[in-house]
């Protein structure tokens, strides 16, 4: 079978991670696999290229000529399916299929984001109801199909499906961690963009109201490149950073770009957190779970059907209920970290293997 993937761009972001493996999956059980792009941006280019999969960029300099060259660029491949992901390149491919009455492909667009904005904001309206053109969507999350279908009670139910993220064993499968706190200081690592969802400011709150002894021991890294956002001021993270400085919690908060080497940090780290504002379901929690890891997170999406302990959710407008889940992880013992890490193993194994995910688009 002949698959062609289209997403804005080849970013650090959560949904091309799972476009790009989504794709070598396909192409490891023998698909003929192509990815198409219209955004600049190249953090998995080298991946894909390694695996032999060819990117299509796509250079119109606005919407109406990106859709015209992708329906040229779709004419000319021929493919049988198209997968598109996030809302722009969804709604730009049902628009070229729209354009195509007599095409053979069928198209199945990807839902990755449970963004709150999705039931009031007239765009995302607008993406939502382009669905009626696709002949499946896909959500990663049960809350965000929900939001999908009460912004466009017209879509067909039987189209709509729900498969969870997909995580890449070869990388994730890390030996459990025996002990904790090696240098005296307990490590946190925080694997998301730079912007106002992902909450740091809360965070920073949170952690102002942990006691002396606690702050102590606490370190957080966190790893993810600042995503400029038109309805914040310009310089919010320097702000922010210059906040920290003043709260005297510099030694606790240290910041690096994305990278691809995210696993063999998250190894070292004695916990992974994410207390976002919402998400769909983020990658970064599901990896760390599969990597055996205890994790803290918001009460996002389907992030409370994942975690089995309460006491490591919080609301995520809360720096108090924050503070709380990191007062509580700092007080667990090497032996209770180790057991909740490996119940998250047990589960993500079950809910996240890469073989049943990439087994259940072709199935759709």
């Amino acid at each position: 079978m002949r698959i062609f993937c289209f997403i804005d761009d080849l970013g650090a972001g959560g949904a091309q991670r799972q476009l790009v493996l989504l794709s070598a999956g396909f192409r490891k059980l023998g698909h003929q696999v192509e990815i198409g792009v219209h955004a600049e941006a190249h953090f998995y280019d080298s991946f894909l290229q390694d695996r032999g999969i060819p990117i299509h960029r796509i250079t119109g300099v606005n919407k109406w000529q990106r859709i015209r060259q992708l329906r040229a660029l779709l004419v000319d491949l021929s493919p049988d399916r198209v997968i598109a992901f996030l809302p722009t390149a969804a709604l730009y491919a049902e628009l070229a299929a729209l354009t195509l009455p007599f095409r053979s492909w069928k198209l199945l667009v990807g839902e990755r984001s449970a963004n709150p904005l999705i039931l009031t904001d007239r765009r995302r309206k607008v993406c939502c109801w382009a669905h009626l053109i696709s002949d499946a969507v896909v959500a990663n999350s049960n809350a965000n199909l929900q939001m999908v279908q009460r912004v466009c009670p017209l879509l067909n139910r039987k189209k709509c499906h729900v498969i969870y993220n997909a995580v890449d064993d070869c990388l994730w499968n890390l030996p459990n961690k025996e002990t904790f706190r090696q240098d005296g200081h307990f490590q946190v690592v925080i694997a998301a963009s730079l912007q106002k969802a992902k909450n740091l400011d809360g965070l920073v709150a949170a952690v102002q109201q942990l006691s002396p002894a606690e702050r102590e021991i606490l370190r957080i890294q966190w790893f993810g490149n600042e995503i400029p956002d038109p309805l914040l001021e310009k310089g919010w993270f320097e702000k922010l950073q210059r906040r920290i400085d003043e709260l005297g919690l510099t030694p606790i908060f240290s910041f690096h770009p994305a990278t691809q080497d995210i696993p063999q940090h998250i190894a070292r780290a004695d916990a992974v957190a994410l207390f976002s504002h919402w998400e769909g379901l983020p990658n970064a929690v599901c990896e760390a779970m599969f990597a055996g890891k205890v994790v803290m997170a918001s009460r996002v999406s389907d992030v409370p059907l994942l975690l089995d302990d309460s006491r490591l959710l919080c609301d995520s407008r809360s720096p108090e209920e924050i503070a709380a889940v990191l007062r509580h992880v700092l007080s667990l013992s090497d032996r209770e970290l180790m057991n909740i890490g490996q119940r998250n193993r047990e589960r993500a194994r079950v809910l996240f293997d890469s073989r049943t995910i990439i087994q259940a688009y072709l199935d759709v």
